[in-house]
């Protein structure tokens, strides 16, 4: 029987609210952390049906030559420089005992120098945490190879949380988010599949492509949506798509359509 009557009166969009009644798939995964509904969450890494904000938990390092006999070797991660490193038997000796001293900080779940050359240095996190060098300069030497640093994330994007019936609205009068509403061992209505409201990072249309934040830019937190890297914080998701754009601070429609 058709609806023949409708209310005055319908939903307002915010932040997590399911857009439309169309086509969904809700999962209920456990919090791994604090966080706020309407962001984008990650699985969390060896751990079934847990859930994270994204983060900045994968760097690759690539030096543009070998590293040569008295070359000294400065490199900063997560902000802590450490002690310099003096070129030692070969090159990929001396790549290994950087990789070796990275693995030594807190927080650092590996540190592995690959391919044919021993040019790469790829070091990862542990759970939760992040892996960002800041740094990694050659001086000294008869020459000084140069790198390249590219700090992203190995996360895998699992879906939106979304508000429940006890779950409030998080923006304050003012547009700001408020304190976090899903907490640690919560139990998550976690969307895979279907249409939600997300609050747009910049001005952005349905013809944008979707971008998912891991990595922090000022007052831009990690579970965010844009429509570009952000200078390489964000990730490009091709399993979603804005159906409704808006400038930014407003509403957008994000639909995801995650494989079941």
């Amino acid at each position: 029987m058709p609806q023949l009557s409708y209310p005055f009166l319908m939903d307002v969009g915010s932040v997590g609210l399911l857009a439309d009644s169309g086509f969904r798939n809700v999962l209920s995964p456990i919090a791994f952390e604090n966080f706020n509904v309407g962001l984008g969450l990650a699985k969390v890494i060896g751990q079934d049906y847990v859930v994270r904000l994204p983060q900045s938990n994968l760097s690759t390092t690539v030096i543009s030559a070998d590293l040569v006999t008295a070359n000294v070797i400065n490199v900063s991660v997560n902000g802590v420089a450490l002690a310099p490193i003096t070129f030692a038997t070969s090159s990929a000796a001396t790549m290994n005992a950087i990789a070796a001293a990275i693995l030594a900080q807190p927080h650092i779940a590996s540190a592995v120098v690959s391919d044919p050359s021993n040019h790469t240095l790829t070091v990862t996190a542990t759970e939760g945490s992040v892996a960002i060098v800041n740094s990694f300069v050659v001086t000294a030497g008869a020459s000084q190879a140069t790198a390249t640093i590219t700090n992203t994330t190995q996360d895998t994007f699992y879906g939106v949380g979304a508000r429940t019936q006890n779950k409030p609205n998080p923006l304050n009068p003012l547009g700001s988010f408020g304190s976090p509403i899903y907490f640690q061992g919560d139990c998550v209505s976690l969307l895979t599949r279907g249409r939600v409201y997300v609050a747009a990072e910049q001005t952005l249309t349905s013809d944008s492509p979707v971008y998912w934040r891991f990595a922090a830019n000022g007052l831009l937190l990690p579970g965010g949506f844009r429509a570009d890297s952000d200078g390489g914080r964000a990730i490009a998701l091709p399993t979603a798509r804005y159906t409704v754009g808006a400038t930014a601070g407003a509403l957008a429609t994000l639909e995801i359509n995650l494989p079941n």
